[in-house]
């Protein structure tokens, strides 16, 4: 498969596009035993037990349960594995990341607390091949659809409990959570460390902010867009969100005067 067309699907697989294009893709798991009804043109990926034609994707059990496969028309398999079992497992090809039991929903809360606290993911969840949920942690922000067909109709695809149950306790860091792993795998980078606001930030609240030990970027998480940084204007951001961590990285004290002029500077480049 062509690497454009395996990111494609890894992205919708994700349950969010994240080329930020305005293309707003419908993605259908038909659960139903009679698909032929069914008008596959109307979704961009289609979930079967059943082909359905191109667009198909056949599941040899039920999907997101431990184990389970899906076959893609074009011969392209991804497995499943639960959270809790993927730092302990060798990733050999796509693998969908489900969350089945309660230790998954513990496992989440703990991934997402450690986020907070030191603005890290770990390199397993940035494996080229992971497919991770994403939409599920702000599904206002990302356009995506998806539904389950039965032969009742149609109904939306349900957020699994477990993101549902972060996105409740932790809605902030949930959402930051999720853009930094988008930011991470568009990088490719398993080694960035985000620095996240401890206050209130204003129109700056769409920045994520990342550091190397070299590297400074950011990404507007409207448009995805990311940005390579100079060091003194990364300080100067950091500073309005962050002035404890500000204060760890090395360099002359900055003045309120510099501070505005390298803000308002980047403003004008993310286009905030």
């Amino acid at each position: 498969m062509e690497s454009t067309v395996q990111s494609r699907v890894l992205q919708l697989l994700s349950g969010v596009d994240s080329t930020y294009s305005k293309e707003e893709p419908r993605i259908a798991w038909i659960q139903t035993q009679n698909p032929s009804d069914l008008d596959a043109a109307d979704y961009t990926v289609v979930f079967s037990a059943n082909p359905t034609g191109e667009r198909n994707i056949q599941l040899l059990g039920d999907f997101g349960t431990e184990g389970d496969e899906a076959v893609f028309s074009d011969g392209l398999i991804v497995e499943t594995c639960s959270l809790s079992g993927l730092p302990y497992m060798d990733i050999l090809g796509p693998t969908y990341v489900s969350f089945e039991t309660e230790d998954d929903a513990l496992f989440l809360r703990e991934l997402v607390q450690g986020f907070e606290e030191a603005g890290e993911i770990p390199s397993y969840l940035m494996h080229r091949a992971v497919v991770f949920e994403l939409a599920g942690f702000a599904p206002e922000k990302f356009d995506v659809t998806r539904s389950i067909v039965t032969e009742d109709g149609e109904a939306p695809w349900p957020i699994p409990p477990a993101i549902r149950m972060v996105r409740d306790e932790f809605p902030t860091v949930a959402l930051q959570f999720a853009h930094a792993i988008l930011m991470a795998q568009r990088m490719g980078s398993d080694e960035l460390v985000f620095d996240l606001p401890n206050m209130e930030v204003g129109d700056l609240e769409d920045l994520l902010l990342a550091r190397t030990g070299s590297q400074y970027r950011c990404m507007n998480t409207k448009t995805g867009r990311i940005y390579s940084l100079g060091y003194d204007m990364y300080r100067a951001v950091l500073s309005i969100f962050n002035p404890e961590r500000s204060e760890l990285l090395p360099g002359e004290e900055m003045s309120d005067e510099t501070r505005e002029a390298a803000i308002a500077s980047l403003r004008e480049i993310v286009q905030l």
